[in-house]
């Protein structure tokens, strides 16, 4: 009995170490375009100037990593988590970047972002969750961050298993109209390509 126990333990460990992956911050060796916002009430200011008031914790989230009570209130430094589709096949995988609601205010990235991740992956779909830049309705910027992510994955396509032609959006409430904004201006570059290479290193959770 302990035996079977053990083992069935070690197989939920293993599938959830599988499905959740790792973080990346999309904008990480690159200069990033756009704008952010200090809170929804400032005005908006380059990166760099977020930083010298911000320090090194820039972004603001609550509730529990990973799960469906995670939170984003402040959104600096964009980041994509990975969920690994679940799947014993070795070809290319089908991905999925999700977009979380909140009103360009703050992101429901646990019921809007892990919990269908973790669905869609033990259904063979790998999925990024993203975490775009709020708040003060930020839309521009919000939407820089998307067609990156899409870049990114579709340029790590090989590292991460994904088939690079099949890489779709979806989103909740402003992150809906975010999807919808990518796929709809995907002719429309909002920022110029960055000449260095997208190539990332995971990132831990802090």
């Amino acid at each position: 009995m302990m035996a079977r126990f053990l083992l069935a333990a070690a197989f939920l460990c293993a599938s959830f170490a599988h499905a959740q992956d790792f973080d990346v911050k999309i904008w990480e060796g690159v200069k990033m375009p756009g704008t952010v916002c200090v809170d929804k009430n400032s005005p908006k200011i380059s990166y760099d100037e977020a930083k010298k008031i911000l320090g090194k914790n820039p972004n603001i989230s609550s509730g529990k990593y990973g799960q469906g009570n995670e939170g984003c209130q402040r959104v600096v430094e964009p980041t994509l988590r990975c969920f690994k589709a679940v799947s014993d096949s070795k070809k290319p995988m089908p991905a999925i970047i999700i977009c979380p609601g909140g009103g360009y205010s703050h992101l429901a990235m646990g019921h809007e972002g892990n919990d269908i991740a973790k669905f869609l992956a033990e259904n063979g779909t790998t999925c990024f969750v993203l975490a775009y830049r709020i708040p003060g309705n930020n839309r521009e910027s919000a939407l820089m961050d998307v067609q990156r992510a899409i870049r990114l994955v579709r340029k790590n396509a090989k590292k991460w298993n994904v088939d690079p032609s099949k890489i779709g959006v979806m989103g909740f409430s402003a992150g809906g109209h975010l999807s919808a904004n990518a796929s709809t201006n995907y002719g429309r570059e909002v920022y110029a390509t960055p000449p260095t290479s997208f190539r990332q290193s995971p990132t831990s959770p802090s």
